[in-house]
């Protein structure tokens, strides 16, 4: 970014053109603290560049999935498991239901992803176990599914309740809203890719991505945002990650350019706002 934004400057038309940069240092953890200021420079801007790690291939993100995280909670009654058998409610017993009862979910609604990323629950052997708690990860395409998924797994809570006499809770909710596909960054994307073949780059597709970003938060409030503009690279999150050392220079290069071409073109608005100052424009 800062090698593409000094080169930038250094043209004549520069000034025609108005950018901020926001570097959060939490976004591995959802982005909590740095929300705010994300959806304040995305209110005030035309579009929005995000310089996670584009793909092995050179692929860029138009768009992403919502991510959420729930935990249940399932409360049930301790007893001795052979004396008092009978005035006990096996809150293990109770979640497994639940579990199960979910598992036809993803059938319901294209791209939903549904992830039993921990449980936990019990004690001692001989005693019924009075609690258990199992964590979700749930991704969703669109953000109707965001509150059909959440209703869905109160209703399958309440009537497992209602089967096996323990209380279940649904905690949790969706962290990053979905990066949905819109025709502005459509726009964007083409101006990118004729950038990138005008440079002799090789090409690139637009794909769409089941992790989340803060382009996430950057689309949701409204403005077309293009992701995985950065270094290209590979086996992300593993000992093994790696990035193309001669795509850190392409990259500056082709956001350059683009940044000056969209000083350059007409300015037709990207987004539905009018933004004060410098013109944010968009290619032609």
């Amino acid at each position: 970014m800062l090698a593409a934004l000094k080169a930038f400057e250094a043209t004549p038309d520069a000034a025609r053109l108005g950018w901020q940069v926001v570097i959060g240092p939490d976004e591995e953890i959802g982005s909590a603290d740095t929300r705010p200021l994300l959806e304040a420079a995305a209110r005030r801007c035309q579009a929005g560049l995000v310089f996670e790690p584009a793909r092995e291939n050179g692929d860029v993100v138009g768009s992403r999935k919502a991510v959420g995280r729930f935990r249940i909670s399932s409360h049930g009654q301790s007893a001795h498991v052979a004396n008092t058998r009978h005035e006990g409610r096996n809150a293990i017993a109770a979640l497994l239901d639940f579990l199960i009862a979910i598992r036809p979910l993803p059938k319901e609604r294209a791209g939903l992803l549904v992830n039993l990323g921990r449980i936990e629950g019990g004690g001692a052997t001989n005693v019924v176990p009075d609690h258990a708690a199992a964590v979700l990860d749930v991704r969703v395409d669109r953000q109707d599914d965001a509150g059909w998924i959440r209703g869905r797994l109160e209703k399958i809570a309440r009537t497992t309740a209602a089967e096996t006499g323990c209380q279940l809770q649904v905690e949790g909710d969706f962290a990053r809203p979905p990066m949905e596909k819109s025709a502005a960054t459509d726009r964007l994307f083409k101006g990118w890719q004729k950038a990138a073949q005008d440079l002799g780059l090789a090409p690139f597709s637009k794909i769409h991505s089941g992790g989340g970003s803060d382009a996430n938060l950057i689309a949701a409030a409204g403005t077309p945002c293009l992701d995985g503009l950065g270094v290209v690279g590979g086996r992300l999150h593993s000992v093994e990650e790696y990035l193309h050392v001669p795509s850190l220079m392409e990259r500056a290069q082709l956001t350059a350019l683009c940044l000056h071409r969209l000083a350059t073109a007409k300015c037709d608005r990207l987004s539905g706002r009018s933004p004060p100052g410098r013109c944010r424009g968009s290619f032609s």
